[in-house]
């Protein structure tokens, strides 16, 4: 699923759907860049929400890449993105 936006009246929810445990993986930073950007352009969005799919919010970085070099988007950008 990774990364989906719903709204309701003015508020958006940003959902990360990454199973089983919402990890963070480069697809889950991506999608929510890409999110906060269409986002920040959008107007009629008052406020955002964001959780995670299921009953896990995120259970933080993907261990599946940590032997992997970096690929962006980084977390500082996403998180960057996210308070801006």
């Amino acid at each position: 699923m990774s990364v989906q936006i719903d709204t309701v009246g003015d508020a958006a929810i940003v959902m990360m759907g990454s199973p089983p445990v919402n990890a963070i993986n480069q697809e889950i930073r991506t999608g929510l860049l890409d999110a906060f950007d269409k986002l920040a352009a959008d107007p009629s969005v008052a406020r955002i929400i964001l959780k995670g799919a299921g009953t896990s919010f995120a259970a933080g970085a993907d261990a599946r890449e940590f032997d992997l070099p970096p690929v962006e988007p980084h977390l500082p950008d996403v998180v960057h993105a996210i308070e801006s």
